[in-house]
């Protein structure tokens, strides 16, 4: 389990950190700033090179937001299935001593 909310965590670091290693590899008079890690439209009410850095913390936020919701609803299913697997366990060894139980009558 703790692999798997690594990959997702080491993946969506990848994802937004891209644009500031574009940002910093690239030469500061030819680079444009305005790469975000996902396209987003404001429907043309903010000018995206003014507000550039604004909108890359709001897509960082909704970003780890959503990966958040990702790592904590696949560890709620793996929690529950390894919670169903134990009962079936209980279950079958309850039953094995009820029938030795009844074998000896």
């Amino acid at each position: 389990m703790y692999v798997h909310i690594g990959y997702m965590i080491m993946t969506s670091l990848t994802f937004i950190m891209f644009p500031i290693f574009k940002i910093i590899t690239e030469d500061s008079e030819t680079s444009d700033k305005s790469i975000v890690p996902f396209e987003v439209d404001y429907l043309s009410l903010i000018d995206v090179k003014k507000h550039y850095y604004i909108i890359l913390i709001h897509c960082y936020i909704c970003v780890i937001a959503h990966i958040l919701i990702i790592i904590t609803v696949d560890s709620i299913l793996i929690k529950f299935i390894q919670h169903s697997c134990a009962m079936f366990a209980i279950l079958g060894e309850n039953r094995c001593i009820i029938g030795i139980k009844q074998a000896r009558k």
